[in-house]
């Protein structure tokens, strides 16, 4: 059965609710600067550091979705793997992961943050732009299996550091709102991130679709490609902006402050 992106939201609705989300943004803000006792005061953000981890988390996550998206269509639509045969497919980019988070851990109180962070977005973007290769001929072990164990690797470097730097850093009074700004930013890259590059996977099969007006598996394949290249430049982002931004010492000694 082939599987469309049909229920993407059209590119002219997605823009247009994209301003509103904008414009209710600024309207937040200035409601924030006026308030007495804001939900979210703005000195907050006047930490570059957290700043950028925040949207480096946010891009990540993004770009990390953007994985599991095209890796579901692609498995199940291309391969045509069972949905159980999906979810044990990802076991090998989970245990990537997972050990990459490991080792992280022990040594992230010995080096700076971005010294962990970027190297692992560029490593998670690199296994995205394998995905990037996929065709309807393409098989689990030698195209898929690759680039899942890449993105693992490289994203199991970025939350654990950015995030303990990003609230370890913050004042006693301002722990509880700095966390859930990150956490906020988490939420934000995952929802925009999923809608943003599932309308880019619709509107890509569109362009790529035969002239029978009937999505083929070559133009599915198109798409989600054409998704998958956008978060890369997602993390290709973050990495950017990590580099920039996050530009203090170790989180363990931002912590002790």
């Amino acid at each position: 059965m082939v599987v469309t992106c049909s229920g993407a939201v059209p590119a002219a609705w997605a823009v247009g609710l994209l301003l509103v989300g904008g414009v209710l943004l600024a309207a937040f803000v200035r409601r924030e600067s006026r308030a007495p006792a804001p939900l979210l005061p703005l000195r907050i953000l006047a930490d570059r550091v957290l700043v950028g981890a925040c949207l480096t988390v946010a891009l990540a996550v993004a770009g990390m979705l953007g994985a599991f998206l095209v890796l579901t269509y692609v498995l199940q639509v291309v391969l045509g793997f069972s949905p159980l045969d999906t979810g044990l497919a990802f076991l090998p980019l989970s245990a990537a992961l997972f050990a990459s988070a490991q080792v992280v851990g022990r040594v992230m109180a010995r080096v700076a943050a971005r010294v962990l962070v970027v190297p692992g977005l560029l490593v998670a973007a690199a296994g995205m732009v394998l995905l990037t290769r996929l065709s309807a001929q393409s098989t689990f072990l030698t195209d898929v299996l690759p680039a899942e164990l890449l993105v693992g690797l490289g994203i199991g470097a970025v939350f654990t550091p950015v995030i303990s730097l990003a609230t370890g850093r913050a004042p006693r009074q301002d722990a509880g709102v700095t966390a859930a700004v990150v956490s906020t930013a988490q939420q934000l890259g995952a929802s925009i991130g999923v809608a943003v590059l599932n309308a880019v996977a619709a509107v890509a099969t569109a362009a790529a679709t035969t002239s029978s007006g009937r999505p083929t598996v070559d133009a599915l394949v198109a798409g989600y490609t054409t998704a998958v290249g956008a978060a890369a430049g997602a993390l290709v982002a973050a990495a950017v902006l990590a580099a920039l931004l996050i530009t203090t010492g170790r989180p363990a000694a931002s912590s002790a402050r």
